[in-house]
């Protein structure tokens, strides 16, 4: 049976409130004062979500420090760890994170549910890698809206409610590394598969135009048996994969010191404030708010960004929430 947990804060650094069930538990951290190296283990695989402010990421197998903001998730395999800090984090304004643990018996039964319905694929937890920062989608943030509601439900619901979202959560972890773990084996074995030659063909041209029928040629499919690979594996279509693969190009290309103008038609965008508004729907951030996360002189890099192209992604970022 379901149980809650609540206390008084008792500690101002990282109070837990739980949602505990038979294979998953649901907590909220709430951390109300700056620390550094605060260590955080797990035992089972988690799925760790920003609500409000910022944390430091350190992992033993990262070189950098990596920043996690909201609208990101952070995934730990079970027996990882990691230390964080808390820059942001004030009585008035606590950094707030969700953790959704979940037993590896749980993401086990999901993926055999996903072998039955899609037997061209075999999804395994062999696939999660042991630790993995991205940017949330539209759908999977949904779901960690609906998990942080969690702790306003009457209690014997909450872990009802739980269980529903943590299968679509862990359905769309698996969904998504089984993209990544497609994606390596292509860069790994270029010439493996038909799929892997045109994952291949879009990763080396980032700056040319490829049309499809050049896609089909190289994966030496028709148009239909591409649209159905690219959709099952990694659940996109192909002229998709190819503007991720080149925005992905360009978090690199802006890092490097280059301005938003000469990236974007450097990558083959039709205009500065086509490039930004994808860039927006893909990382959920304007390219201003990204850069100030990312691990770089930001100053520095700010001040390169045309003035005329900061006042196209204020208008763009304007139109696209219908201000």
């Amino acid at each position: 049976m379901a149980h809650t947990s609540s206390a008084l804060p008792k500690t101002l650094v990282e109070h837990r409130t739980a949602v505990t069930g038979e294979q998953a538990q649901v907590c909220r951290y709430d951390t109300y004062l700056p620390e550094e190296a605060v260590g955080f283990a797990v035992s089972e695989l988690t799925v760790c979500a920003m609500l409000t402010g910022t944390k430091v990421m350190h992992h033993a197998d990262s070189a950098h420090a990596q920043v996690f903001q909201p609208g990101e998730s952070f995934v730990l395999a079970g027996g990882e760890s990691v230390n964080i800090d808390f820059p942001d984090a004030r009585l008035a304004q606590p950094t707030q994170c969700l953790t959704v643990e979940i037993a590896s018996e749980k993401v086990q039964q999901v993926a055999k549910q996903l072998c039955l319905q899609d037997a061209t694929h075999e999804y395994t937890s062999a696939h999660l890698p042991v630790i993995l920062h991205t940017a949330n989608a539209p759908q999977t943030q949904a779901l960690i809206g609906k998990m942080s509601q969690l702790f306003d439900e009457h209690v014997q619901d909450q872990m009802l409610m739980a269980d529903l979202t943590v299968t679509e959560l862990v359905l769309r972890l698996l969904r998504q590394n089984t993209a990544h773990f497609v994606l390596a084996h292509s860069q790994a074995q270029p010439d493996a598969s038909g799929l892997n030659a045109a994952i291949a063909l879009i990763r080396h041209n980032v700056t040319r135009t490829i049309e499809i029928e050049t896609l089909c040629k190289a994966a030496c499919m028709s148009r239909t048996n591409l649209y159905q690979k690219f959709k099952q594996l990694l659940d996109c279509t192909p002229a998709e994969f190819i503007i991720h693969t080149k925005l992905d190009a360009a978090t690199h290309m802006l890092t490097q010191g280059r301005t938003i103008t000469e990236v974007s038609y450097t990558l083959g965008f039709r205009h500065p404030s086509h490039f930004t508004r994808r860039f927006k729907q893909k990382f959920g951030v304007s390219l201003v708010n990204m850069c100030r996360g990312w691990q770089c002189d930001s100053t520095a890099f700010l001040r390169r960004i045309d003035l005329s192209m900061m006042v196209a992604d204020i208008c763009e970022e304007q139109a696209y929430n219908g201000r």
